[in-house]
């Protein structure tokens, strides 16, 4: 029994088009798993990564140190960003661009 010899010719399309019927939709599903899992997380707060290292320094994970500089860390991410949430807006708008044009002749 002989293969076609066109479908030689043609066997890199078919495996190619076989190829992206198959991964297409696998990759259509990992994409929409990962953004299901992204949209059902709560935001980390400070709070929970302190407790976090703070467990992990108790089981022995890291030493003293370590666990010293995470948390002045997040201490000082904590006093920055509540300072930059007290900064308010300029009161008037500043002019933007340059300034208009005028005649001196």
């Amino acid at each position: 029994m002989a293969i076609d010899p066109n479908l030689l010719k043609n066997l890199p399309l078919i495996l190619l088009v076989l190829a992206m019927l198959v991964g297409i939709p696998m990759a259509y599903r990992l994409w929409r798993e990962t953004q299901e899992e992204e949209d059902d997380e709560e935001p980390v707060t400070d709070e929970d990564l302190l407790l976090e290292f703070k467990q992990a320094y108790e089981d022995g994970e890291m030493d003293a140190a370590e666990y010293q500089r995470v948390r002045e860390l997040i201490e000082r991410r904590k006093t920055s960003g509540a300072a930059q949430a007290k900064i308010e807006p300029p009161s008037s708008p500043e002019p933007s661009g340059p300034p208009p044009l005028t005649d001196n002749v």
